[in-house]
């Protein structure tokens, strides 16, 4: 994840579809005012946020269809373990393969 982010950041949270930021901050840890994604209503993306100690340092929505975070466990890790491998797990509804995100063994 450091080479698709590179910027300053020591943890990485995806949040999948129909997270509130009720649960979200109970997963950070500390309130975050901020203008929330519309992941909290859809289902075609996750919400990806960066933070550096306590401070969120960046965020993205970010397609299911170019790839589905929405399983991760942990689905907040620190930098040094966030590596992660892309793995097809079928057919999406258009029939292109679905990419689902996983942590790397």
């Amino acid at each position: 994840m450091a080479e698709a982010a590179p910027f300053e950041w020591d943890r990485f949270c995806a949040f999948a579809p129909y997270t509130t930021e009720e649960m979200a901050e109970q997963r950070l840890g500390f309130d975050w005012r901020y203008a929330w994604s519309n992941v909290e209503s859809l289902d075609d993306r996750a919400y990806l946020v960066f933070l550096d100690g306590d401070s969120v340092v960046s965020t993205f929505d970010y397609s299911r269809g170019r790839g589905d975070f929405s399983g991760l466990e942990p689905p907040c890790v620190e930098r040094e373990h966030a590596t992660y491998v892309v793995v097809e797990d079928g057919l999406s509804t258009s029939g292109a393969p679905w990419l689902e995100v996983r942590l790397s063994p």
